[in-house]
C-alpha cells in the first residue's frame, strides 16, 4: 500500500516540511477525467521558479498507477477504442447487405434488435455473425461497467491491452508517459502512467499546507470550511484522509517526462492532417508524371 512511511514521518519524528520540486508526486488527487479513481499529481513547474518562489500557481499533471489506469473507465475505453471501431465497421458492412442501417439499429433496445434481425436477415450464418458482433459492441461500449466488469474485459482482451500498454511504454502514444517503478518508488510496483493532457494547478497557499502535512482530516487546527475545500481536490472525507508529497520522479525519467510534455504542449492548437488527406497526398506523389 502507498504512503507506508507517512505515519512515521508525521507522528514518529514530528511534522517535517517537505520541499516541492519539479517531479514531486502528490497523493490522493481527485480527477474529473478519471472519476472514482485515486490519482496522483506530478509537479511540472520549473525547479528554479519553485526555489525562488517566482510563481503563484504550481502546475501538475495527473497520473495513475499502471493497474489503476488500465482498470479505470477512461483507460479501458482508450485501450478498446480500436477494437470498438473494428466491430462497428464489421457490423455496419454486415447490415448493409440486408439494407439495414447501423446508426438506426443501435438506438433500438436489445429485444427490438433481435426482432429486426429475425425478420430481415434470412441467412443463419449472417444472423449469427451479426448477433455476435452486436454482443461485442454492447460489451465494449458499455459505459456503466464496474471494476469487476473491466477485469473481465482485461482478461478477454489481454492481447489488445498488452499492445496498448506497450505503445505507451515505448513512447509511441503521445498522450501518455510510462514511468517504471525504479524511476519513481518501489511502492508503485507496476509503474506510473502520466496523462500529458490533464494539467491542473495548486495555489501557493495549498502548496504550503501540502508541504507541512496540514491537509489531513485529523488536523484539528484546520477549519471545516477549509477541509471541505480540500475534499473537492483530494480524497479527504471519503478516502485515506490526507494528502502528502510522497516521492520525486528520478532522473533521467523526469527529463524524459518533461520532454514528452513539451512536445505535446507545443502542438496545442495545431491541426494534424487527417489520414484521408495523407493517403491522397501519397497517391498524388506516386501517380503524377515525372518531369525531367
Amino acid at each position: 500500500m502507498l504512503y507506508s512511511n507517512y505515519e512515521k514521518i508525521k507522528f514518529g519524528d514530528g511534522i517535517m516540511n517537505k520541499t516541492i520540486t519539479q517531479g514531486t508526486i502528490i497523493s490522493s488527487l481527485r480527477s474529473k477525467k478519471y472519476l472514482d479513481e485515486v490519482c496522483f499529481g506530478v509537479i511540472i513547474t520549473a525547479r528554479c521558479d519553485l526555489a525562488n518562489k517566482k510563481v503563484n500557481k504550481v502546475f501538475f499533471l495527473e497520473a495513475l498507477a499502471l493497474e489503476d489506469w488500465v482498470l479505470s473507465k477512461f483507460g479501458m475505453q482508450c485501450v478498446l477504442k480500436g477494437k470498438l471501431n473494428d466491430v462497428i465497421c464489421n457490423i455496419t458492412n454486415a447490415l448493409n447487405k440486408y439494407g439495414l442501417d447501423w446508426e438506426t439499429l443501435k438506438s433500438f433496445s436489445d429485444d427490438e434488435v433481435k426482432i429486426v434481425l429475425e425478420q430481415e436477415v434470412n441467412d443463419k450464418n449472417d444472423s449469427s455473425k451479426i448477433n455476435d458482433l452486436y454482443k461485442k459492441y454492447k460489451e465494449i461500449s458499455n459505459e456503466n461497467t464496474n471494476k469487476n466488469d473491466r477485469k473481465k474485459l482485461c482478461n478477454t482482451y489481454s492481447k489488445l491491452i498488452f499492445e496498448s500498454i506497450n505503445k505507451i511504454v515505448n513512447g509511441q502514444d503521445m498522450h501518455y508517459v510510462y514511468i517504471p517503478s525504479d524511476g519513481v518508488s518501489s511502492e508503485f510496483k507496476r509503474g506510473l502512467i502520466v496523462d500529458l493532457q490533464e494539467v491542473d494547478y495548486l495555489s501557493l497557499e495549498e502548496i504550503e499546507d501540502l508541504c507541512s502535512y496540514s491537509i489531513d482530516i485529523k488536523n484539528s487546527s484546520m477549519s471545516t470550511e477549509k477541509k471541505e475545500h480540500y475534499n473537492d481536490r483530494f480524497y479527504i472525507y471519503d478516502g485515506i484522509g490526507y494528502t502528502i508529497p510522497i516521492c520525486d520522479i528520478k532522473s533521467p525519467w523526469l527529463e524524459y517526462l518533461m520532454q514528452h510534455f513539451s512536445n505535446i504542449f507545443s502542438r496545442i492548437g495545431i491541426d494534424t492532417p487527417s489520414k484521408d488527406i495523407m493517403k491522397q497526398m501519397i497517391t498524388e506523389i506516386y501517380s503524377q508524371e515525372r518531369k525531367i
